[in-house]
């Protein structure tokens, strides 16, 4: 029996990578545009007939990309191809494939969270010392230092459990950028003479006025609850990041080991109040609501305000979408009194597969996909929003768009949250989708009146630091 079984799964781990390799891939659209001229002084045919194959998750920059990808075919000479699944699927067959060891795929987008997976593993390729040569990279024409360093540092870690953001290896070339800032209904807000909440209370009052105001099913706030996450990684660690006594609201370094400090006296209280909001003035069946749920029912005139990611201003603003296009203003995150505001983050970017056999073609690809020029394109002809360079923002068409949504509310409070608020929330460290669902759903056990706000945190924190000391994660160097 031991043996027909140790033979049943050799047989099956050869045939997921036998699918891995074998499967589909599809050819990149044909070219649409003429060939960029060549930069004199830096040979971007040199990789001339290899071909690359990308993985993509399905999300405007992908689309972006691919409405491009013909004039980086004709100015290099390399072929690409591609697959692209929904994120879910992505994920799981971008997992597999790494796994295995193919090398199938030599370039793919992924997030700061996934990078701390998937980095120790040893499955992605630092980038740093393609971008810092000259002979790899167009200086020139390329312009890192046009990023944003928030959204570098976000795809930077040293392997080090706790700590190392932003610092060591780049993982990733970040694509797109989304924070966490408030929207809300300026019509709204002035009938019942309201502010732009800057605290907890002030959103929770404001809220109460709108939801009591309004009546019937009008609610006075919105947010994502679902268990997958979504309640844990907007605007609610964003809150907790300006009121914590901690560098950050999940884990801190104590004696030596990573201890989870989700329960801690400073947010306790917070916790409570957010929750009470939700309860009092959020949506119904809160504990289902997606984020793409949150950004269609915003959109609906429902609703007072919303706070979670910066980009869904993009639906609220489309008059054949929205029934609030024009009546919405934005507004920075909430922070203690007298406090500064924080904002979580979160990036899609490009990796390189370590196991891919054309790095430095690979690489063309890369720097090409993020480049100024692409970049530009994918928000101004794309709608990939938010982009990471600044001098896409300072493009005279796209400050033109993005500077009409509430009346110029939205460029500001992104590009404060760019500037000066933003950084990823969270501890890095490779367990966080699971860590994720315990805080989540004690935050539901909250709102269902399940357990006490203490309880529920006290419960949650009990059971993130046990997953921790199973799987062995201790602060320090991990990986290959």
């Amino acid at each position: 029996m031991r043996s027909r079984s140790k033979s049943l799964q050799i047989w099956l781990i050869a045939t997921i990578v036998l699918a891995v390799v074998l499967g589909s891939c599809k050819s990149a659209p044909a070219p649409t545009a003429t060939a960029e001229p060549q930069v004199q002084g830096f040979n971007w045919r040199k990789y001339a007939g290899t071909e690359l194959y990308l993985f993509l998750n399905k999300h405007p920059y992908a689309e972006a990309l691919l409405g491009q990808i013909g004039k980086f075919e004709e100015k290099t000479g390399i072929k690409v191809r591609y697959d692209m699944l929904s994120e879910g699927e992505f994920m799981e067959k971008l997992r597999i494939e790494l796994a295995a060891g193919t090398g199938l795929y030599d370039a793919f987008m992924t997030g700061p969270y996934t990078e701390w997976e998937y980095a120790p593993a040893g499955w992605l390729e630092p980038l740093e010392l393609f971008v810092n040569d000259p002979a790899k990279t167009d200086q020139a024409y390329y312009k890192f230092e046009d990023f944003y360093p928030n959204t570098l540092a976000a795809n930077m870690w040293d392997l080090n459990v706790g700590s190392g953001v932003g610092q060591g290896h780049l993982w990733a070339v970040p694509t797109m950028v989304e924070t966490y800032i408030i929207a809300y209904r300026a019509d709204l807000f002035a009938k019942y003479n309201l502010k732009a909440p800057t605290t907890l209370q002030e959103m929770y009052d404001a809220a109460s006025v709108l939801t009591k105001g309004e009546g019937g099913d009008f609610r006075g706030w919105l947010g994502a609850g679902d268990k997958g996450g979504n309640a844990v990684w907007t605007g609610f660690p964003s809150t907790l990041m300006s009121h914590a006594a901690t560098k950050l609201p999940d884990f801190d370094i104590v004696d030596g080991k990573l201890k989870c400090v989700i329960n801690q006296p400073a947010l306790v209280p917070v916790t409570d109040l957010w929750i009470k909001n939700v309860r009092d003035n959020g949506p119904l069946g809160w504990t289902a609501i997606t984020w793409y749920d949150a950004m269609e029912l915003f959109s609906t005139g429902r609703y007072g305000m919303i706070y979670d990611c910066d980009f869904f201003a993009s639906n609220f603003e489309d008059p054949v979408k929205s029934q609030v296009a024009g009546k919405v203003k934005y507004a920075s995150p909430v922070a203690p009194v007298g406090g500064t505001p924080a904002s979580s983050m979160w990036t899609w970017g490009l990796s390189m597969n370590s196991k891919s056999k054309n790095k430095d073609a690979a690489w063309l690809l890369m720097q090409w996909a993020t480049g100024p020029d692409t970049l530009l394109a994918a928000t101004r002809d794309f709608r990939n929003y938010n982009p990471t360079r600044k001098s896409v923002w300072d493009d005279p068409t796209v400050s033109a768009t993005l500077g009409k949504w509430g009346e110029g509310t939205y460029m500001t409070a992104v590009r404060a949250n760019l500037e000066k608020y933003a950084r990823i929330g969270w501890t890095p460290e490779p367990q966080i989708w699971t860590l994720a669902d315990y805080w989540s759903v004690a935050l539901q056990e909250i709102w269902s009146g399940a357990k006490t706000t203490q309880q529920a945190l006290d419960d949650a924190a009990k059971q993130m630091d046990a997953t921790i000391a199973q799987v062995g994660i201790k602060p320090g160097p991990i990986g290959k």
